[in-house]
């Protein structure tokens, strides 16, 4: 996904970046200098596994408090069961279902005020783990993408945004762009061919724009 942005979205214009996809699962692809952050075992970008809450909810990944099981589309329902347990859409054994119900619910005229609590509290959350990746990477740019961000972004952003402003160190994100990523469709499949794109292209000795990300 980092890739088909670096490609087709924003990284066209932003050398340090960060993209989060949420869904299920939730991640980063960071950016530095206009080369994908791997690590030494190509793990980086796991920042749905780091810590939002000390002795917080358990995770799928065995740890308590991860910033999956807050932001993952099963961790926001999570957070609407505990608003109201009796609520309908707590009990949607679908996830996909259940995100583009949370978004339907949010545009009605008078959206239910139990949804309207889950949105704000999921907005906190994410806002206080991105906060952190910026106090670590500060980045020009994050953008957000993933099935969730698509259905909820146009309710869920403006208020992240804030968030982030608000926790981040000083005024390290006073000027952070933070957007839904304009690349749509399927990103992971785009990213997938423009690797092999950038593999054929540096083989040819043809791509010196910048250092390859796939290389």
């Amino acid at each position: 996904m980092a890739t088909a942005e670096l490609w087709s979205g924003e990284g066209r214009r932003h050398s340090s970046m960060i993209t989060l996809n949420l869904g299920t699962g939730v991640g980063a692809g960071i950016v530095l200098e206009g080369a994908i952050l791997r690590g030494a075992r190509n793990f980086a970008g796991e920042w749905g596994h780091s810590l939002l809450a000390l002795d917080g909810r358990r995770c799928r990944c065995g740890r308590a408090g991860c910033v999956e099981a807050y932001v993952g589309a099963a961790g926001i329902q999570r957070t609407l069961a505990g608003i109201a347990p009796e609520h309908p859409l707590a009990s949607e054994p679908m996830q996909r279902e259940f995100i583009g119900a949370l978004a339907s619910a949010l545009a009605r005229p008078s959206p239910d005020p139990a949804v309207t609590e889950t949105l704000e509290r999921t907005a906190r959350y994410l806002g206080a783990a991105i906060a952190d990746l910026v106090a670590i990477v500060d980045p020009e740019m994050i953008t957000l993408t993933g099935w969730t961000v698509w259905a909820l972004g146009d309710h869920l952003v403006p208020a992240v945004r804030r968030r982030v402003v608000e926790e981040a160190p000083g005024d390290a994100a006073a000027e952070l762009a933070i957007e839904v990523s304009t690349v749509r469709g399927n990103p992971v499949a785009t990213g997938i061919a423009t690797i092999a794109l950038e593999r054929f292209l540096g083989d040819m000795g043809l791509l010196t724009s910048r250092v390859p990300t796939a290389l």
